[in-house]
């Protein structure tokens, strides 16, 4: 059975569990791949005050998998920690109270590598949902997911660059 878009987002296209699960696979994967080359102490670092550190980022881009895609549509599904919402909601005001954003690189806690074990769990559940989910209840019917993780992926880019000193 493919699973489907819906909505106003419905053009035809489906998708079949492992393609999504490969896809989902994949976005995660590049996230982890851009940000691999540095340190646990440069992931925590703000430039400026709009733009947020990686470690926040691969924090936001988890919570939003958990909010937005499990939380309403998996039976049972419980947060890793709920304290955390309110940390990595960037800009949702329907979802919950935000830590503000120039104040993002004062967060010492969760550390990177509980951002980590949670981002693993977290994806681990996600995978489960895919491979268990009815038609009616797939993240693909959450386009902005992917777009999360993606967009978040360009931030990740130009702070990797930046802080390895590399140039483009």
């Amino acid at each position: 059975m493919a699973i489907r878009r819906r909505g106003k987002h419905n053009r035809g296209f489906g998708l079949d569990r492992s393609t999504l699960a490969a896809r989902f696979r994949a976005v995660r994967a590049h996230s982890q791949a851009l940000v691999a080359p540095l340190s646990p102490e440069d992931q925590q670092l703000q430039s400026m005050p709009d733009a947020s550190p990686t470690k926040w980022h691969l924090a936001h881009t988890t919570w939003f998998f958990e909010a937005v895609v499990l939380g309403p549509h998996a039976p049972g599904f419980q947060p890793f920690n709920a304290a955390w919402a309110r940390l990595f909601n960037s800009y949702y005001e329907s979802l919950g109270p935000r830590h503000p954003r120039p104040q993002r690189g004062l967060l010492s806690r969760p550390t990177l590598a509980e951002v980590l074990a949670w981002r693993s769990a977290l994806d681990a559940a996600v995978l489960a949902f895919i491979d268990s989910a009815d038609a009616d209840n797939s993240p693909i019917q959450c386009p902005a997911a992917e777009r999360s993780d993606k967009s978040n992926d360009r931030t990740f880019s130009n702070a990797a660059t930046s802080l390895s000193g590399e140039t483009s």
